[in-house]
C-alpha cells in the first residue's frame, strides 16, 4: 500500500513507477538500508516509513527547485525522493521520472546538477566498487573518496592499539576496512 498523502500530489508516471520500483525491507536487527552518507533508502510499501516519506516530500516541495537538464525546472508531481538524507552532508537522492533523471541534494550544503539514471547508478555502482563509499552495517556508510590508499598492510593490532581516537572511524580504521574487503 502507497502513502495516500504522497500520492495525491504525484503524477501517474510516478504512481506507476513506485508500484515497480524494488524495495528494501530493514534489516532483521532493525537498522535501516543505507544508499549513500546518511542517506537511507525510503520503503513506500512500508506504513511505518509513510510520515517519513511524507515530510520529506513535504521539504522538497517547500525548499527545491529540481532542474532537468535539457528542460528547466520540473514539476514536483513527477518527482519523487528514494533516499532521504539527514543532518549536514547526507545525502537525499530524487527521481524525476518524466526525463530519467536522478537529482542527488547534500543536506545543507549543494545541489548537484541532475544525471540520467542509467550513468548514476553505473557511477553509485563503481564508488561502491572502488571503496570510496564504504558500507558497514550497523554504521553510516562512509564517504572515503578523498581518504588515500595505505601503501603498507594494516596490522588488526595496529588499528586497536591506537590511543588518540576516541571513535572508531579514523582514516586508519577506514584503511583497514578496504583492506579487509580487498
Amino acid at each position: 500500500m502507497l502513502p495516500s498523502a504522497t500520492m495525491e500530489k504525484k503524477s501517474e508516471d510516478v504512481a506507476d513507477f513506485m508500484r515497480r520500483l524494488p524495495y528494501f525491507r530493514p534489516r532483521a536487527d532493525g537498522k535501516s538500508t543505507h544508499l549513500h552518507y546518511k542517506s537511507k533508502l525510503i520503503d513506500y510499501t512500508d506504513s511505518e516509513q509513510h510520515g517519513y516519506a511524507e515530510s520529506h516530500d513535504q521539504i522538497m516541495n517547500d525548499v527545491y527547485e529540481i532542474w532537468c537538464t535539457d528542460n528547466g525546472p520540473v514539476d514536483h508531481s513527477h518527482l519523487l525522493i528514494f533516499a532521504a538524507g539527514w543532518e549536514s552532508g547526507g545525502r537525499t537522492f530524487i527521481i524525476d521520472v518524466l526525463h530519467g533523471e536522478i537529482t542527488e541534494e547534500i543536506v545543507r550544503c549543494d545541489t548537484v546538477s541532475s544525471v540520467d539514471a542509467v550513468q548514476f547508478f553505473e557511477d553509485l555502482k563503481e564508488k561502491y566498487r572502488s571503496l570510496q563509499l564504504i558500507p558497514c552495517p550497523g554504521r553510516i556508510m562512509e564517504e572515503a573518496h578523498e581518504l588515500p590508499e595505505s601503501s603498507e598492510e594494516i596490522a588488526e593490532e595496529e588499528v586497536l592499539a591506537q590511543k588518540d581516537v576516541r571513535f572508531w572511524g579514523s582514516d586508519l580504521d577506514w584503511q583497514y576496512v578496504r583492506q579487509v574487503y580487498r
